[in-house]
């Protein structure tokens, strides 16, 4: 898969044209087999993924198949194999096992229930998984919680959730995708709990409607001053010989060379990101 990039949407697989429109949009679309289809829409929406399959590119695009313990399970995984898609979506991953079952694709892992969560570690250490995603909505039904966010902010044990599947994404190299903000029409606090998630370290945000897309790449895009910044560290840093070194009235040493220029490849691959989509639309 190319640069995950920072929005990623959903789309419903029983509706084709708005898969379409969302792999134009977003920088990676996930088609979704599973809660976005009532269940007897299933079969339908299986069939409709592979009469458009060839529209869409494959390095862009993520299908969320039903969880290891369904019965629709192996027949989502069959629909995305003959769709030569190489990535899935595994709703409600629980363990390393169930990657291992979606072979030969490479899988996103979606913790959403508490064995996820308490699993996560194992699950992003399984050879398959090539990143780890968290859902805040279903985990706040498993765990009996009845508003995932309270004034703007997830629930304390939410965000311990977050945090768990990120560690265990930084700590294998896996991509690592934060929950959907549910309330498209709340633009601010998309942007405030997406700039959150920057800060933190995710790399990417779910997105469940398109005209979230630009808000979460917008926070996810370095800012002028940040840029600045990083730029002149790394301009200083080249010019000196010494390891740690002040600049500005700080001291500056290995980690602080390398937040800057973890900056400036933010900066990059939002700038590469964005040129690859207009040339795909």
């Amino acid at each position: 898969m190319k640069s995950m990039g920072a929005a990623v949407l959903f789309a419903s697989a029983h509706q084709p044209q708005r898969v379409l429109n969302a792999s134009r949009i977003a920088d990676v679309v996930i088609v979704d087999l599973e809660d976005a289809v009532a269940p007897d829409a299933r079969a339908d929406a299986r069939t409709k993924l592979l009469e458009i399959s060839t529209q869409l590119d494959p390095a862009r695009t993520i299908v969320r198949i039903s969880p290891a313990q369904t019965a629709d399970f192996a027949l989502d995984l069959a629909t995305v194999l003959k769709a030569n898609i190489p990535t899935c979506m595994l709703a409600k991953t629980e363990s390393a096992d169930q990657l291992a079952l979606a072979a030969p694709l490479k899988v996103i892992a979606l913790c959403e229930t508490p064995l996820g969560i308490v699993n996560a570690a194992s699950i992003a250490a399984a050879d398959s998984c090539a990143g780890m995603m968290w859902g805040s909505e279903d985990l706040a039904l498993e765990l009996g919680i009845a508003n995932s966010r309270h004034n703007g902010r997830l629930s304390p044990v939410l965000e311990f959730a977050r945090y768990t599947v990120l560690f265990a994404a930084k700590a294998y190299g896996r991509a690592s995708i934060d929950a959907v903000f549910p309330d498209f029409s709340d633009d601010l606090g998309l942007r405030t709990e997406t700039i959150r998630a920057v800060e933190a370290g995710f790399e990417a945000k779910a997105c469940v409607h398109p005209r979230q897309v630009e808000t979460v790449r917008k926070a996810f895009l370095p800012g002028t001053e940040d840029v600045a910044w990083a730029s002149n560290l790394i301009a200083q840093a080249s010019l000196r010989d010494e390891a740690v070194f002040e600049l500005d009235g700080s001291m500056v040493d290995a980690p602080v060379v390398r937040r800057a220029q973890l900056v400036l490849a933010r900066a990059s691959s939002a700038a590469r990101t964005r040129s690859d989509h207009l040339e795909d639309t």
